[in-house]
């Protein structure tokens, strides 16, 4: 078929069947989505990761903070812990007959609370 035959094939076949035109709200909307694609392949490539990878997602967030909380729960030994551990500890030295060795250790553990109350 030649080119000019072709051409006028084609030009006859689309007055016999026109191709009905959308309402002008759709091509408005088609227009933009369009255009929003030109211009998003046009722009300038940055290098800079999504904003979605610089926020984390509250789950993550809660989750992160969830486990602080328990370590610190878990690791951390408070003054009244100590001072607890201290008192059972004599109990049990005053229950056994070492008095002298019970004193001394007394003396130790109250240092050692005594450190504990100032890092605090």
């Amino acid at each position: 078929m030649k080119t000019t035959s072709w051409d006028e094939w084609l030009r006859g076949w689309l007055r016999r069947h026109p191709a009905g035109e959308p309402p002008q709200e759709l091509q408005r909307e088609y227009r933009r989505q369009v255009m929003d694609r030109i211009r998003a392949e046009n722009a300038p490539r940055t290098v800079l990761p999504p904003i979605w990878v610089l926020r984390p997602r509250p789950a993550f967030a809660f989750a992160g903070a969830l486990a602080a909380a328990l370590t610190v729960l878990l690791v951390i030994r408070t003054p009244a812990r100590v001072a607890h551990q201290v008192e059972q500890e004599s109990q049990v030295l005053f229950e056994a007959g070492e008095g002298d060795l019970e004193q001394e250790l007394q003396d130790q553990d109250r240092i050692v609370l005594a450190e504990a109350e100032q890092e605090t």
